[in-house]
């Protein structure tokens, strides 16, 4: 199987990159959300020290997945590269699944129903955060179908003929 390096490394190379990225995101937004409760709301446009928090917390989180990637391409050079099979491609479907549907609810949160009865910042910054709680959400499962050695969690579905495929 291409994501696995040898017997004494048996993380697979794609279970690395979503820790790098659970990483990248708490590090600088866990901060960043709790200096913008803190703060209570940005009122006027624009407001700059809203801004700039999120530029800040923005490129932390760049430069954490950026070295965090290098280093793990540097390191697993051959991983790296190589394309990703049929499970890594199972369990990237069932993570973007799981991850969706609170992207789309969070979305439309902020678009639908706080468009009418709050402000433009508290509105960015639950978009933000519903982004980043999509993307988490993303990564664990990935990691969790990892760790359970499968994409597909339920038994395979059977019927009066026989086994269906996954």
């Amino acid at each position: 199987m291409s994501t696995k390096k040898d017997e004494n490394d048996s993380i697979p190379h794609r279970e690395k990159l979503a820790w790098v990225t659970i990483l990248s995101l708490l590090v600088p937004y866990i901060p960043y959300f709790a200096w913008v409760a803190a703060q209570g709301p940005a009122t006027g446009r624009p407001a700059w020290t809203v801004i700039k928090g999120f530029a800040v917390a923005s490129l932390a989180h760049l430069a954490i997945y950026a070295l965090g990637r290098l280093w793990l391409r540097l390191r697993d050079r051959d991983e790296a590269t190589a394309p990703p099979d049929e499970r890594d491609l199972a369990i990237q479907r069932r993570a973007v699944a799981a991850a969706y549907g609170l992207a789309i609810g969070g979305l439309i949160h902020v678009g639908c129903v706080m468009s009418l009865i709050d402000t433009g910042w508290n509105q960015f910054n639950t978009a933000v955060a519903a982004i980043v709680l999509a993307e988490l959400v993303r990564c664990i499962v990935a990691i969790w179908l990892y760790r359970r050695g499968s994409a597909y969690p339920l038994a395979p579905r059977t019927t009066r003929r026989g086994t269906l495929s996954a």
